[in-house]
């Protein structure tokens, strides 16, 4: 049992029957016959040279045998003639099968994925001593034909490993090329594995839920494809029923010559046999539909059995994969893209929701920023390495030049050189301005604003704007540099206060004191000023006359608000009219008296 599991596992490993054969015979391991030998069971065939010599036919019979995944076949062969004793090998449908009858040494699984592994005919590259592991995995979708693999090496420089359709550039198929490299092919495999095994592992229920939903509508899908096959086969079937019951009556009436009959008959005969076996396949396919769900339980057994995802291995990519369908790609160089479709055992073509994103694929993205990274700093190492030698080699040159070294072949050179990028950057300006959008007149500055507005020239809405919101910003600025000014120096008193106080007879200080006297002198000469020009200047005249109304108006007002606080029986505002009548009073002596000694 041990040699036969080993046997199984080596296929799955991707190693020829050859090798199989060839390892088991140095290990000394003893074939079939001998080991029944050695046990005491009977032999058919006794006489042997090396009880050692394990042989391709020997290793193929063992992997073609039912009993070792537990299943009893009898009527395997059967005697036609019971006096000759002819015997022949018997359908599949005429054996009797009985499951579970015997030990199983492989499970079903491993059994039939040795059998899908052993029809397909493998061949390795010239280069290469075993076939590649992917060949029989992959299917073109257009056409439907398998891909082989290519393994050249172009040119004499680089080695060529890749997959392409078989049906490209064949004489009777016509397909495109629907190349696909290998190892990109075996990177999107693993990275499936990777991404549907972790989903299955860690979201269990929902993954059972997903595939059977997808299951459903995919088994609905093929079940009408085939049903509506098997009655168009079998309406045609009907079809050449008729066809040869009056084949045979126009052959009989001698209408249809012998020869036409017998041509004719074996073509109906060989079309109706090819409806036959497509009607049983695809009844096989519907029975096999509706009698197996997918496997989920055992594909999640067999995510169990595996620990380690990280590197995609040849039992891994038989277990997992059943098939993969490459589509054309579009596009050329990085930006070339190409679909395919992944079918696992026992799931088929199955997609995790896309908002889910494994471990694996974080350090995937990682490792790819990582080689990104040092990809460019190589790229700018390589960069700044071409520029510091070009640089070195322009230095050398122009160092030659000066000191008239340049021989006459390099100074024609460098005379077209410089002529050609004289020529070139004209063109290049001439373009720039070109394409270059007009540029939009050149705005009037706050300078030139003002002085437009005090020669009373009209402006735009927008320099209008413009003026008055630099005049808010400076007003803004000066307002905020004075109450800096404010904030860093004690409040001085106001000229007001000043005179208040001085007419109470308080107390002032010098610098008080000559504020106050400066500011009587201001307006006193200023006053002067003002009323010498009002004799000959008609505006200052009018300004004057202006003044004093202003102030009479203002000396009424003050007056009858003192007398109407002093009416009211205030104290102080008596005493202060009181005050202001014995002032008046004191100035009108004076000034009589002066009018008198004047006189």
């Amino acid at each position: 049992a041990a040699v036969v599991r080993r046997i199984f596992q080596s296929v799955l490993a991707g190693e020829t029957i050859a090798s199989i054969a060839k390892a088991l015979r140095a290990e000394k391991i003893p074939i079939p016959s001998e080991h029944w030998k050695r046990t005491g069971e009977p032999v058919r065939a006794a006489k042997y040279a090396d009880p050692y010599a394990w042989s391709a036919t020997t290793i193929g019979y063992i992997l073609k045998r039912p009993e070792y995944m537990g299943r009893k076949v009898l009527g395997k062969t059967v005697c036609e003639n019971y006096k000759t004793k002819s015997s022949r090998k018997t359908a599949p449908e005429e054996q009797y099968t009985f499951e579970g009858a015997i030990p199983a040494i492989v499970d079903v699984e491993t059994w039939q994925t040795v059998q899908k592994i052993r029809e397909t005919v493998r061949r390795a590259p010239k280069r290469q001593n075993a076939p590649n592991r992917l060949t029989g995995l992959l299917y073109c979708a257009d056409c439907g034909s398998k891909l082989t693999h290519r393994y050249n090496l172009v040119q004499g420089k680089w080695v060529e490993d890749a997959f392409i359709c078989s049906g490209y550039r064949h004489l009777i198929h016509d397909c495109t090329m629907h190349h696909i490299p290998t190892v990109k092919i075996e990177a999107a495999i693993l990275a499936v594995i990777q991404r549907v095994s972790w989903y299955a592992r860690h979201n269990e229920k929902e993954f059972i839920e997903r595939v059977r939903e997808a299951s459903d509508q995919n088994q609905e899908k093929t079940v009408k494809e085939c049903k509506q096959k098997i009655n168009k086969a079998q309406k045609r079937h009907k079809e050449l029923d008729g066809l040869v019951k009056k084949l045979y009556e126009g052959n009989a009436t001698g209408k249809i010559p012998d020869k036409h009959f017998t041509r004719l008959l074996a073509e109906y005969d060989e079309e109706q046999t090819g409806l036959e076996a497509s009607i049983a396949e695809w009844q096989r396919q519907i029975e096999s539909w509706n009698a197996d769900r997918l496997k989920t339980d055992q594909f999640i057994q067999l995510v169990k059995r595996y620990t380690d995802f990280s590197e995609l291995t040849t039992p891994m990519l038989n277990e997992f994969i059943e098939k993969v369908i490459v589509y054309e790609g579009e596009g050329r160089g990085n930006d070339r893209r190409q679909r395919i479709d992944i079918y696992l055992n026992f799931i088929g073509a199955f997609e995790v929701p896309a908002h889910i994103v494994t471990p694996a694929e974080v350090e995937e993205q990682r490792r790819q920023q990582e080689e990104q990274a040092a990809k460019e700093a190589r790229s700018k190492e390589l960069k700044k390495a071409r520029y510091e030698k070009r640089k070195a080699e322009k230095r050398e040159f122009t160092a030659r030049k000066k000191a008239g070294l340049l021989t006459p072949e390099e100074l024609e050179a460098e005379e077209k050189r410089l002529a050609h990028s004289r020529e070139w950057q004209k063109e290049w300006r001439e373009k720039r301005k070109a394409a270059e959008p007009p540029k939009p007149p050149k705005k009037k500055s706050i300078k030139e604003l003002m002085e437009l507005e005090k020669t009373g020239a009209e402006l735009t809405p927008e320099e209008t704007e413009r003026l008055a919101e630099h005049r808010r910003k400076k007003a803004a600025q000066h307002k905020a540099w004075r109450e800096r000014q404010k904030a860093g120096q004690p409040k001085a008193r106001t000229l007001k206060e000043l005179a208040a106080a001085q007419k109470e007879g308080k107390a002032l200080t010098p610098e008080e004191s000559e504020r106050l006297e400066a500011h009587k002198s201001r307006k006193k000469i200023a006053r002067e000023k003002l009323v010498q020009q009002a004799a000959t200047d008609p505006a200052a005249a009018a300004e004057l006359a202006k003044k004093r109304a202003h102030q009479s108006q203002a000396t009424k007002k003050s007056r009858q608000k003192m007398y109407e606080e002093a009416a009211t029986g205030n104290p102080e505002a008596v005493e202060r009219y009181e005050n202001y009548l014995a002032t008046r009073r004191e100035s009108y002596h004076r000034k009589k008296q002066e009018a008198e000694r004047t006189a």
